[in-house]
């Protein structure tokens, strides 16, 4: 069988002179991903497999959830003396032992569910998820809580100075204009609720040093890991892939006008700061110092108001947020840079089939147009062998 003649000479690659006509193994090397865009990195991808992994995880936490309602509710029912123990379900009273650990297990619950999802459709391995080295750098998520214990502290005190402040002029303006404190109308009212004891404390104390960072990093799993990353795997711009995670982190909170948007200011923040890092170690860190914190003062119970809905709806909760979110933001990503924490994933090379040689008449495109992608580029051609017909799937050295 005769070879047609070649019509033009097609551009070679590097060492083309030295290979024959033929079909030949070229490695390419894929585009680097951000963490938004892991999941496509994934070997057995598919567009619609993480909307499957969502819509299971609904339904594997919607079956956790009512066993464990069923479990508290059996619990209560016994110990609270019939119905009127299980009123206790429908507070959200931080110094209750047990309606705190049903809150925060009934949020931890959400990362088994994922899990079952992901090995039930297949998208695995889970932890591409964490970051862009699949699995926690721990010694960045261990640094990130100095700055986060750091700020948290210091917007507290500066904000607590701020009210002491705001009230020495109130009340200086006060007694200039009625010659006292009035009637007292406007004086806070005494707080209904008081120390807890120690022997109480400490058992809430305990509960949340152990659950607390269980229920943070899993909100995050969630919000920031599987949701942004599957939007991410359709979309390329990050803040477009960022918008239904924040959406829906600041859907699942309860507060008022101005708590929900601190709530976006955080969800904003944290998404920010998984992009640029790479992975969810600082989101992560500076989840549970916020959590952690505010539950071991509000479990004290000297505060007034030991709910979770309590006082969180005023501006001073919204500056507050944005002092803290805003200085951890600047500090952790400065540091990030400092110390390169990698936030690209580099995908290993892998070999495509080129034709090399003359471009055949008849021909409608060559191999590299059918095989490699807009997102790749040719780093080195390497000789096909034994070994390659061994490890590729067959393929004609020469036309025939």
């Amino acid at each position: 069988m005769t070879v047609p003649r070649p019509q033009g000479r097609q551009a070679q690659p590097l060492g083309w002179q030295h290979q024959p006509q033929g079909w030949h193994w070229e490695w390419v090397q894929p585009e680097p991903l951000q963490y938004h865009r892991l999941q496509l990195s994934l070997p057995n991808y598919r567009w619609w497999r993480p909307l499957l992994t969502i819509v299971l995880a609904m339904v594997y936490y919607m079956v956790l959830s009512v066993l464990l309602f069923a479990v508290y509710g059996i619990a209560l029912f016994v110990n609270g003396g019939g119905l009127a123990g299980l009123e206790s379900l429908d507070t959200s009273r931080i110094t209750d032992p047990m309606t705190l650990s049903l809150l925060l297990v009934s949020v931890i619950l959400m990362a088994p569910a994922v899990l079952l999802a992901c090995l039930s459709t297949g998208l695995r391995p889970w932890r591409h998820m964490l970051s862009v080295a699949s699995r926690i750098r721990w010694r960045w998520m261990l640094w990130c809580t100095m700055p986060a214990v750091v700020t948290f502290v210091g917007t507290q005190v500066l904000m607590n100075l701020f009210t002491i402040i705001g009230s020495l002029t109130a009340g200086a303006l006060t007694d200039g204009s009625a010659g006292g404190l009035g009637d007292g109308t406007a004086s806070a009212q005494p707080s209904t609720h008081g120390w807890v004891g120690w022997p109480a404390y400490a058992v809430l104390f305990c509960m949340i040093v152990v659950l607390v960072p269980l229920q943070a990093a899993t909100e995050e799993l969630v919000f920031r890991g599987l949701i942004l990353q599957t939007v991410g795997g359709w979309l390329r711009q990050p803040w477009l892939a960022a918008i239904p995670s924040i959406v829906l982190f600041t859907a699942g909170h309860g507060y008022g006008f101005w708590g929900q948007l601190s709530i976006v200011v955080f969800a904003v923040t944290t998404v920010w700061l998984a992009i640029r890092t790479g992975g969810l170690e600082a989101s992560v860190a500076l989840h549970v110092i916020n959590n952690a914190l505010l539950f071991l003062v509000q479990a004290t119970g000297i505060t007034g108001d030991d709910t979770l809905e309590g006082s969180v709806d005023s501006p001073i909760v919204l500056l507050q947020e944005v002092i803290l979110c805003s200085s951890y933001l600047c500090w952790v990503l400065f540091a990030a840079r400092r110390r390169r924490i990698d936030n690209t994933y580099h995908p290993p090379a892998r070999p495509v089939p080129v034709w090399h040689g003359f471009e055949l008449s008849g021909t409608a495109s060559s191999a590299p147009e059918a095989a490699a992608t807009r997102d790749t580029v040719p780093i080195r051609t390497v000789q096909p062998s034994a070994d390659d017909s061994q490890s590729h799937p067959p393929m004609q050295r020469t036309q025939k």
